[in-house]
């Protein structure tokens, strides 16, 4: 499986380095690298060839690219970047009726466990 990573901070960085260490085990995937877009780079650009998958763990800026690249490859992405307004976050969801799509602003567990206890006790409260 090719995966193109989009965003070359700390957590791009750190899954291209995992997706390069399961490859030299054995396993079946490829990392095409780390794209920065900020700049107005372009994924194709980046990659160099189509990726299976892509994961974004960039900027808001890029949630137009990110989306509008999985829908044109018919590919599934997953969106990891933090900061998302009302309108990135509408084009994440136009974008899942058309290609899979996992979107989480924040993958690390603290803040998983306190957007979910938030939720609930927005339920109970209301």
């Amino acid at each position: 499986m090719k995966i193109g990573i989009i965003g070359a901070g700390a957590m791009g960085k750190t899954v291209n380095n995992y997706i390069e260490e399961r490859r030299a085990q054995g396993d079946d995937f490829e990392s095409l690298g780390t794209a920065e877009l900020i700049n107005g780079g372009s994924i194709e650009e980046a990659f160099g060839e189509t990726p299976d998958i892509i994961i974004d763990f960039s900027n808001p800026a890029n949630i137009e690219k990110t989306c509008s690249y999985a829908e044109e490859h018919g590919i599934p992405a997953v969106i990891a970047t933090t900061g998302c307004g009302d309108a990135e976050t509408q084009r994440i969801k136009l974008a899942a009726e058309k290609v899979p799509v996992v979107f989480s602003a924040n993958y690390s567990l603290g803040i998983t466990v306190m957007a979910r206890i938030a939720e609930e006790m927005t339920e109970i409260l209301e």
